[in-house]
């Protein structure tokens, strides 16, 4: 089975609706005070995919030093782990304030997609604790939950059309919600040039 048709099954799943709704409603009481930072208003560009760059990148070199980085790289192993987990604090901040906006089938999708990335982190948090040979299988086990849901999240939003800026997507015709809005980052509105501005 493939991503999409992955996604297919959980879209449909009501089941998960009821714990979503309740997880959502107590994400949106807590960071209301906050909402703009977190969605990235301030910034005129959604948060969350920047802050998703650091733990990413500090996992992968993990990784990757554990595969293929030899003895003389294990010292290097955990600050980078250490560091992908307090940096990927603010990004599951951002990404939940995002999904507490969502509804219906992204919000199924996006509570696995939550999921997927609380389970690595937790399994990268505790390969800190875990001696040499079962620290790198949790790291492994960690890099692969995050994948998965990183894949999960990339192929339901290319679906849904948000990579589009100038065609809203049938998903998008149908609810009245743009890209942005999905996402819970609002674009401020355009200035025009005063009158006499351009000579």
């Amino acid at each position: 089975m493939g991503p999409r048709e992955l996604i297919g099954k959980l879209e449909g799943r009501e089941a998960l609706d009821g714990v979503s709704d309740r997880i959502a409603g107590f994400v949106n009481s807590t960071v209301k005070p906050a909402k703009s930072l977190l969605s990235g208003t301030w910034l005129e560009h959604p948060l969350h995919p920047l802050l998703t760059d650091l733990p990413i990148g500090c996992w992968s070199g993990a990784v990757i030093l554990d595969l293929f980085g030899g003895s003389g790289a294990v010292d290097a192993v955990d600050p980078l782990v250490g560091l992908g987990a307090l940096a990927a604090v603010p990004a599951a901040v951002s990404g939940l304030s995002d999904w507490a906006d969502s509804y219906g089938p992204e919000r199924r999708v996006g509570l696995v997609h939550a999921a997927a990335n609380l389970t690595g982190l937790g399994l990268f948090a505790a390969s800190l604790m875990a001696g040499h040979r079962s620290a790198r299988r949790l790291r492994l086990l960690g890099l692969a939950a995050v994948s998965a849901g990183g894949t999960w999240a990339v192929t339901s939003a290319l679906d849904a059309g948000s990579g589009s800026t100038t065609r809203p997507s049938s998903r998008s015709r149908a609810t009245g919600l743009t890209p942005s809005m999905r996402t819970g980052w609002r674009r401020p509105p355009r200035r025009s040039p005063r009158r006499g501005a351009l000579g």
